[in-house]
């Protein structure tokens, strides 16, 4: 952001020199799924979110999911 570079050319840069290790993608199965929001419906999204290192807009989008079945 300091120097106007889009993320995309970060990414580009990166593979080619190796600057930083990417974070790995997580996947959670619909069992951490369901007491993720277990215990943001009892102690709220944000307590959720640190407790389990996942983003609160995480959280939201599988009670919105899980809402809409």
């Amino acid at each position: 952001r300091e120097y106007g570079s889009a993320p995309s050319t970060i990414r580009l840069w990166n593979n080619e020199y190796h600057g930083y290790t990417p974070r790995k993608h997580r996947t959670f199965s619909p069992e951490q799924r369901a007491a993720i929001i277990a215990v943001a419906s009892k102690d709220g999204i944000a307590h959720a979110a640190r407790q389990f290192n996942v983003t609160s807009c995480q959280i939201q989008d599988w009670i919105t999911k899980e809402n809409q079945k």
